[in-house]
């Protein structure tokens, strides 16, 4: 398996959460190495993978499981339906009830295309990071929070660095969420290839990027959240913010992301400098604040190995997206607190 298992002490959109115990991962068909790897995970992580022709490839699109009176609920754009066969044979092969919403059931607070994240504050409250863009297109917040039971006032929108916000910004447990900084990306990248870093930084401050991340640094600060600088991301074919976390019992995470391992011996550099900053930092933060999480695991997966890229390399680029495009995150509400 090309899959680096590190132990120590969710056009590319999504409907995402943060940090959860997971009860499945639910996948399409015939994924191949992908598949292998995730299925390796999923027996590490004690969570089951779900396959089946009901999936699609870019599956965090068009649903999100939802906590419906203590039991899952599934939420769907009607095209699913109608590409895939009947809305019954759907719920029976999810073993759950679903909803179908259109385009034309925004103001029903549905968000066509994902880009958002739920998660929950230790009092239960939830809450949702939403990707700025999605304001030109959705719903005003009171029907959002009905729709996804989270008050008005815990809902906010984040300004995305990229198309969305999955490949720049990661919940890892509230109120902690590494933000892609694309300075520290350019540092590492000069790191890795042996040149000399500057004091004053290599991007220009005015920078879309830049001034896009500093914004969104702002943003989750306001809004009562912990953002962690880290170079996450590495043009368009590599990123490690774009992942899956699953949280266990003791508090401790797994991180499961996308590799930047190939025959590119620079780019193949990128995972384990990913790895190292984020271990740093999570030790450095926990030194002032005993609730910072714990990496129990991190996963980089690989699939085919094609030369100077590999395969989820090129599905970032123009493929069905990375890991957490990817995978439909199902949440084990029962013992999610």
């Amino acid at each position: 398996m090309n899959i680096t298992n590190i132990q120590s002490y969710k056009v590319l959109s999504f409907k995402g959460y943060d940090a959860i115990p997971l009860k499945a991962l639910h996948i399409a068909n015939h994924m191949g190495k992908i598949e292998e790897e995730l299925q390796d995970i999923a027996d590490k992580e004690n969570f089951s993978l779900k396959k089946s022709q009901y999936n699609q490839s870019f599956n965090q699109d068009f649903k999100v499981i939802l906590e419906n009176k203590g039991k899952p609920k599934l939420i769907m754009k009607d095209n699913i339906a109608i590409m895939n066969g009947y809305q019954s044979e759907i719920d029976s092969h999810y073993g759950m009830k679903s909803e179908l919403y259109g385009i034309s059931d925004q103001s029903k607070g549905f968000i066509s295309g994902g880009n958002f994240f739920l998660g929950k504050k230790p009092s239960g409250e939830k809450w949702m990071l939403i990707g700025a863009s999605e304001q030109f297109f959705l719903p005003n917040k009171k029907q959002i929070a009905e729709l996804y039971n989270v008050k008005e006032e815990n809902i906010h929108f984040i300004q995305q660095q990229d198309y969305h916000l999955d490949l720049s910004v990661r919940p890892i447990g509230f109120p902690f969420v590494l933000i892609n900084n694309p300075e520290l990306s350019l540092r590492n990248e000069q790191k890795v290839k042996g040149r000399k870093t500057h004091k004053n930084g290599f991007m220009n401050k005015q920078d879309p990027q830049i001034l896009a991340y500093k914004k969104a640094f702002e943003q989750l600060k306001q809004a009562g959240f912990y953002p962690i600088p880290i170079g996450g991301v590495y043009g368009l074919d590599v990123n490690f913010i774009n992942a899956i976390v699953n949280k266990h019992p003791d508090g401790s995470i797994s991180y499961i992301t996308n590799s930047s391992k190939c025959d590119n011996v620079f780019v193949s550099k990128y995972q384990r400098q990913f790895e190292k900053d984020l271990k740093r930092k999570l030790d450095e933060i926990r030194k002032t604040n005993s609730n910072a999480p714990t990496i129990k695991s991190l996963y980089f997966v690989q699939g085919q190995n094609y030369g100077q890229q590999n395969e989820i390399m090129e599905n970032l680029v123009e493929g069905p997206g990375g890991i957490h495009c990817m995978c439909l995150e199902e949440p084990d509400f029962d013992v999610w607190i």
